[in-house]
């Protein structure tokens, strides 16, 4: 399966267009067609803009834009699963580096000596193991709670500041 670049830049030479032609129909710059034919992707704005150009692109070719992004998201596909490979599995930011196991079974070399904790933890830390110990969901919910108490209170701060001037006679 060719990559969406060069699916764009074979379309256009088999249709005998030059890459300046194509940057006219498109009002795409030269070198970011350039770019985005030989799948430089880093190079230009952001994915958003990769996505738009090449629509635009196939549009220009008489192309069905599905297909070429189709393209698109099976390379996006690709490499999400080669950045899984890479990726050593490591313990989450804060977590305690000896706790990675979850069975109580005792190790091989025998009890490992207790090891002081810091007594500083940070709110990452600190957040970070009450989503694991709450869930996936569970910590999505403490998000909704902790912004609908801040919303809370500021509509408490609202109302006690109008109410700090007395109706009335006094």
């Amino acid at each position: 399966m060719p990559s969406p670049g060069r699916y764009i830049k074979d379309q256009r030479k088999r249709q005998g267009m030059s890459i300046d032609q194509l940057a006219a129909a498109t009002k795409i710059p030269r070198t970011s067609l350039e770019l985005l034919e030989s799948d430089e992707h880093d190079a230009l704005p952001g994915p958003v803009f990769v996505k738009g150009f090449l629509r635009c692109c196939a549009r220009a070719l008489g192309l069905e834009p599905e297909v070429v992004m189709e393209l698109v998201y099976e390379r996006e596909r690709e490499l999400l699963v080669a950045r899984r490979r890479e990726r050593p599995s490591a313990p989450v930011d804060g977590a305690d580096p000896d706790a990675v196991s979850n069975s109580t079974a005792p190790s091989e070399t025998g009890p490992e000596p207790a090891q002081p904790r810091a007594q500083g933890v940070s709110a990452g830390a600190s957040l970070a193991s009450l989503g694991r110990g709450i869930g996936r969901g569970g910590v999505s919910v403490m998000l909704w709670v902790a912004v609908a108490l801040f919303v809370a209170m500021v509509v408490m701060a609202a109302f006690n500041m109008l109410g700090a001037s007395p109706i009335g006679p006094t």
